[in-house]
């Protein structure tokens, strides 16, 4: 899986004063999965270790990337380069991108822009460089590193970029209309947690039979990026639960049923993490051996090693 990231938090000592902002979790534990992209902007277009910093200039048209003292231009340089980028090969088939924050080349957001005489504006900004991954990859799964600190927005993320990694293999495979309804049987349930009406919408599409197995597969593929960019919520995440409990009643005791309610209760009013009810469930889909549960990616959206369930 591919995910593109910025140099300095795996630890590349690349920063403007020389130093990195290593993301230990990034390294050591989703390293284990992922087939880095690391990319410093600066450093691509030439830029010395340790440099100038650079900053956002508010012009008349679009904001430049300037050099603090120097007052040098970058943004012309970066344009160039960022271009070059994006048409390489190796980020064909990028699942996300994890940036760094606050960066006036990498920031996704609350990057300080400033006027010609070097007065502070505002800090509401897109870095450079970010600024053009959303512009290329408008569905791109992305996050910054301040950002991977929190709880949920972590899990949401990586489970996002798993999620599209399933489906990039899905269509690369066989983009036939039988694999397209197993992988949208299989993750129907993980995406009612994003987003039910879009959920409502993938069953419209697969089912239109008006329109070619390619047109679908397009359809699907934009709607199915649309979706996992919806966060995932309690209330979502505990109405999945009771779906997976209607499947398992029939088979379950009247102390099971009772039992498997009153997890499910105390995981939406947040008293228990999402992995108490999970793992319940799991045992019920293990020892019942329902073929149809056991293949539903919302019991098992990425490695347990990750532990992102444990805590939200």
């Amino acid at each position: 899986m591919k995910i593109g990231i910025s140099a300095c938090l795996l630890g590349q000592n690349v920063r403007w004063n020389g130093g990195h902002q290593l993301s230990t979790f990034l390294r050591d534990n989703l390293g284990k999965y992922v087939e880095w992209i690391p990319v410093c902007p600066e450093v691509e277009i030439g830029l010395p270790i340790p440099r100038e910093p650079l900053h956002l200039l508010k012009t008349n048209s679009k904001p430049r990337l300037i050099a603090r003292k120097s007052k040098t231009d970058y943004t012309d340089s970066l344009t160039e380069w960022s271009s070059s980028f994006f048409r390489k090969n190796e980020i064909k088939n990028l699942c996300g991108f994890i940036l760094k924050s606050l960066s006036p080349s990498c920031g996704t957001d609350r990057v300080k822009i400033y006027n010609s005489d070097g007065n502070l504006l505002r800090a509401n900004e897109t870095g450079f460089f970010a600024k053009r991954i959303y512009e290329e990859f408008p569905q791109l799964p992305v996050i910054d590193d301040g950002r991977v600190h929190n709880d949920c927005l972590r899990e949401h993320f990586i489970q996002s970029v798993f999620t599209v990694d399933r489906w990039n293999t899905c269509i690369q495979k066989d983009c036939s209309l039988s694999n397209l309804i197993t992988f949208h049987t299989n993750h129907k349930l993980l995406l009612l947690a994003h987003c039910p009406a879009n959920v409502s919408r993938l069953d419209l599409i697969i089912a239109n039979d008006s329109v070619s197995e390619s047109e679908k597969v397009a359809l699907y593929n934009r709607v199915l990026l649309e979706t996992i960019h919806f966060p995932v919520t309690r209330k979502n995440n505990a109405d999945v639960l009771l779906c997976f409990f209607n499947y398992l009643s029939e088979k379950l005791s009247s102390f099971n049923k009772r039992e498997l309610l009153v997890i499910i209760d105390k995981y939406q009013k947040g008293i228990i993490p999402l992995i108490v009810p999970i793992m319940l469930i799991r045992h019920y889909v293990s020892v019942f051996n329902t073929e149809h549960l056991k293949n539903q990616i919302f019991l098992n959206p990425y490695p347990d090693e990750l532990m992102l369930r444990n805590t939200i």
